[in-house]
């Protein structure tokens, strides 16, 4: 499951909608529409604020990342 897709997933099942969401990390919907499809990830600060409101544990939170495309590898160097 990818970081978005952990996003929309938690989200739902907490019956939040986009802009309840949002408005509780201080951001648009527009901006949680971005993490669920994948196409940015929050700050720092913001993304301790997200896993508090969703109840994501940080292992949840890093494993969904490593997944996403958004996380690509890291080339090690010879």
């Amino acid at each position: 499951m990818t970081f978005g897709q952990l996003i929309m997933a938690r989200r739902n099942e907490l019956k939040l909608c986009q802009s309840d969401c949002a408005r509780s990390l201080g951001v648009t919907a527009a901006t949680i529409k971005n993490y669920e499809q994948d196409l940015m990830i929050p700050e720092k600060a913001t993304a301790a604020k997200l896993r508090y409101i969703l109840g994501l544990s940080i292992e949840e939170y890093y494993s969904a990342l490593e997944q996403s495309a958004l996380c690509l590898p890291v080339s090690k160097k010879d």
